[in-house]
């Protein structure tokens, strides 16, 4: 979410020309809140778990949901046999 001080802005395309136009008038810096990532220190031993399953093994992404995914999909296979 584009922010300006304490302004908030939407995440449209309209949304942040208002966010830059607005930072330029006041002289503030635009931030934006959607990509602020947990450092993996902060990490709960399940979250560390689940970051470990799917390079990069020190980030919680896609491809580890996915691993997990795929390991429930063949477990469930091979107990249905």
């Amino acid at each position: 979410m584009p922010m300006v001080g304490k302004k908030k802005f939407s995440y449209t395309k309209a949304g942040k020309k208002k966010a830059k136009a607005y930072a330029k008038k006041t002289g503030k810096k635009m931030k934006s809140k959607g990509k602020i990532l947990m450092p993996y220190s902060k990490y709960s031993s399940k979250q560390k778990r689940l970051a470990a399953v799917a390079p990069p093994r020190k980030k919680i992404t896609r491809a580890d949901l996915m691993a997990l995914k795929k390991k429930k999909k063949n477990a469930k296979k091979k107990y249905s046999k």
